[in-house]
């Protein structure tokens, strides 16, 4: 299950990333550690929300990577 659930929290960052304002410097800063900071912010939140267990990505990657 630790698995499914780091598959999960990969793909929830990723999307939270693109989903994520670009420019927005007066949250996150600008250049490189604006960057930084969006980065470690999404990566956070995908952690709350896989961990949840609410998303339902986990259990259907496993599932379906054990069926292959």
């Amino acid at each position: 299950d630790a698995v499914g659930q780091g598959l999960e929290q990969l793909l929830m960052r990723q999307l939270l990333e693109d989903a994520l304002p670009k420019k927005a410097a007066s949250v996150y800063g600008a250049g490189t550690a604006g960057d930084v900071w969006r980065g470690l912010f999404a990566e956070q939140l995908a952690q709350a929300m896989s961990s949840a267990g609410r998303v339902g990505l986990a259990g259907r990657l496993v599932k379906q990577g054990a069926a292959s």
